[in-house]
């Protein structure tokens, strides 16, 4: 438990924090992603490697590494997972917009739908997959993506932070 308080409180946050100095990050963004960090199936595997080498030398509590390593990520990934909406909420940088809803077609029952969620102060905006439907969705005042939605290449270039949501409602097969 030591050593996880020890990686938790001084090695990540430092690490972090070296890492971060003159970027464009600020001082509380620094602060959140210093104090949760997420650990996984690399370390694991890199104290597995090196575990099998330190064994194969004969070396006294070699074996200890890896579920060491695996009792680590267990205890950061509860603590991370408990305690990061309250503290990022704690430094302010908690999203403060509602989440929001991506509305995939182009039937007048999906802008009725997007303009009643709107009015319920959710976040819309519409996906078609006929490009002539999308000067409706303009007319009735929502977000449109551009490009397509499965592509990471057209999704790197739109805001999508805000949306969790996708409602799939296309009027043909296409999608």
């Amino acid at each position: 438990i030591l050593f996880s308080l020890v990686m938790i409180v001084l090695v990540r946050p430092i690490s972090v924090l070296l890492s971060t100095l003159g970027t464009e990050i600020t001082k509380k963004e620094r602060v959140v992603v210093a104090l949760m960090a997420p650990r996984g199936i690399v370390v694991l595997t890199v104290a597995q490697f090196f575990s099998s080498l330190f064994m194969d030398d004969k070396i006294p509590m070699a074996q200890y590494i890896t579920p060491v390593t695996f009792g680590l990520v267990f205890i950061t990934v509860v603590i991370y997972g408990f305690g990061f909406t309250p503290l990022s909420k704690l430094f302010g940088v908690a999203s403060t917009e509602p989440p929001g809803v991506i509305i995939v077609g182009e039937s007048e029952f999906s802008f009725h739908l997007g303009i009643n969620l709107r009015d319920h102060g959710i976040p819309v905006m519409m996906f078609n997959l006929f490009e002539n439907t999308s000067e409706k969705a303009h007319e009735a005042g929502f977000e449109v993506f551009k490009g397509n939605l499965l592509s990471s290449n057209d999704r790197i270039y739109s805001d999508l932070l805000r949306y969790n949501k996708c409602i799939l409602m296309p009027q043909s097969f296409i999608f």
